[in-house]
């Protein structure tokens, strides 16, 4: 498992927690110089790609009033939440063609629906989920592409939660049902999942 971040510290410090099968590279999605160079780093430490995960993403849902948007704050969301996606897709469809590979985008539920103030945001994820099925017609039968639509996941550490059974579920089990799912999944596809619904078939499962 490879971990790709802008912050170096706590990339580093995340996949040391993860153990000895984790490792981190440095990496700006929205920079093509950085994603070339992190896709060679990668290939060189692991000589094969199966899966690219695209969940870098300024997460922030909400920009100021749209009169007050600045140009750069829009241009900047779009370059890391859409840009970014297509450049890892870019560079790591080769190698993931030879392994018959999979591209899982990490989208959002208001690529679905909106809030105000939210114009950014919904634009960017949108964006993506349209990109998703572009890359699976482009890239398939050989590489799989999907898209996961989530709603709000309680991302704090289990002490921090105000209650550690709540129906909003954590990235780990995400993560889990995801594993348990995509296999099943038609090319193209994206699964809108809002927290509330996500949260109970994940306790449903787990329990």
């Amino acid at each position: 498992m490879v971990l790709a971040d802008t912050d170096r510290v706590r990339g580093s410090k995340v996949a040391k927690a993860l153990g000895d099968n984790a490792w981190f590279v440095a990496m700006d999605v929205a920079q093509e110089s950085q994603v070339v160079v992190g896709v060679a780093e990668v290939l060189g430490q692991f000589g094969r790609l199966d899966a690219l995960i695209n969940n870098a993403a300024i997460a922030e849902p909400h920009n100021p009033p749209l009169e007050s948007l600045e140009l750069n704050q829009w241009n900047r969301v779009l370059a890391v939440n859409l840009s970014g996606p297509l450049l890892l897709a870019k560079y790591c469809a080769p190698y993931l063609r030879a392994h018959y590979g999979s591209i899982v985008n990490l989208t959002s539920t208001r690529a679905w629906q909106s809030e105000p103030d939210s114009e950014a945001c919904a634009a960017s994820k949108g964006g993506l989920l349209a990109l998703t099925h572009a890359l699976a017609v482009s890239l398939g039968p050989a590489v799989r592409v999907n898209a996961v639509s989530p709603g709000w996941i309680d991302a704090r550490d289990l002490s921090a939660r105000r209650c550690p059974t709540s129906s909003m579920p954590s990235i780990r089990l995400v993560g889990w049902a995801l594993s348990r799912t995509l296999p099943s999944w038609s090319p193209g596809s994206c699964r809108a999942m809002p927290a509330s619904s996500l949260g109970r078939s994940l306790w449903s499962t787990v329990g």
